[in-house]
């Protein structure tokens, strides 16, 4: 797999789609490999003269946003919806989930989320 591509489609998704957070969500695997195959051919037209690294390749493909292909787009688009429903249930999964902590004993403790 070209690690050029996948940092690139990576740092489109960081610029473009998602919410600057503190623990934003990434894409899995499977995702990744969806948008390599969704964007090479963007990134080897638009981006054929930039160096990797450093969001470059991504801030290439947001720059010729209107020119990247509707199959890029709609993957990206797709994966991005799919990510942060994945990152919102996680996070309602965290919410509900019951605190721990240690008493003074040392012994590990529930704590009730209703006190």
């Amino acid at each position: 797999m070209n690690l050029r591509l996948i940092v690139g489609v990576m740092g489109l998704l960081t610029l473009s789609v998602f919410p600057l957070r503190a623990h934003a969500q990434q894409p899995s695997q499977a995702s990744i490999e969806e948008m390599h195959k969704a964007c090479a051919a963007d990134v080897k037209k638009l981006c054929a003269g930039v160096t990797a690294g450093e969001g470059r390749i991504g801030k290439c493909l947001q720059t010729n946003w209107d020119k990247v292909s509707a199959t890029c787009k709609k993957t990206v688009a797709e994966i991005a919806v799919r990510t942060r429903a994945e990152a919102a249930a996680a996070q309602n999964s965290a919410d509900s989930a019951p605190a721990t902590g240690m008493d003074p004993s040392g012994s590990l403790q529930l704590k009730d989320p209703a006190q």
